[in-house]
């Protein structure tokens, strides 16, 4: 993730982090402090400037709202690519979609875990999916996903779905 704001911070784009679950919010209430005493490449003055006039931070607990910022997001952008508002995002960094979508299960837990995701996962996983794949197409906004946990046995059912949107962006 690190990398990731890295570039964020020098592209100087409209940017909304939206930050999933307790990992995400961890990293950034925490981890990026910590980070920021070791490594002073975080704390420059100018990528404060930059960062507070460019990128907005959001933390979401559940998948359901989610959707419906990725919703509102798009009703967003469609008023100002008619000049209704004044600003719009120009990239789109979700942090932490698989802890939510695959919860963080006990150590014992883990070994008895299934391959295959459950219904109500792949459901919303789509929807999600869905409409971040269609901000990408519509109104050209980057949509970045990065995972904040390892995903084990899970990440081929993951990687697996991300493709399928991703081509169909492309159709």
């Amino acid at each position: 993730m690190e990398d990731v704001l890295r570039d964020v911070l020098d592209s100087d784009k409209k940017t909304l982090v939206i930050a999933l679950g307790n990992v995400a919010r961890k990293f950034f209430e925490q981890d990026l402090r910590h980070k920021a005493r070791e490594h002073p490449c975080f704390n420059a003055i100018d990528d404060i400037v930059r960062g507070r006039r460019n990128i907005k931070v959001l933390f979401l607990d559940k998948l359901q709202y989610l959707y419906m910022y990725l919703t509102y997001v798009e009703i967003e952008v469609e008023q100002h690519s008619r000049g209704d508002t004044l600003s719009s995002y120009e990239e789109i960094v979700i942090y932490g979609l698989e802890s939510l979508v695959f919860p963080h299960e006990k150590e014992e837990e883990k070994e008895e875990k299934q391959e295959k995701m459950s219904p109500e996962q792949l459901r919303n996983l789509n929807l999600i999916l869905h409409g971040a794949m269609r901000l990408e197409k519509r109104y050209a906004i980057r949509v970045r996903l990065v995972n904040a946990v390892d995903l084990g046995v899970q990440v081929h059912s993951w990687d697996a779905l991300s493709r399928y949107w991703r081509r169909r962006v492309l159709e």
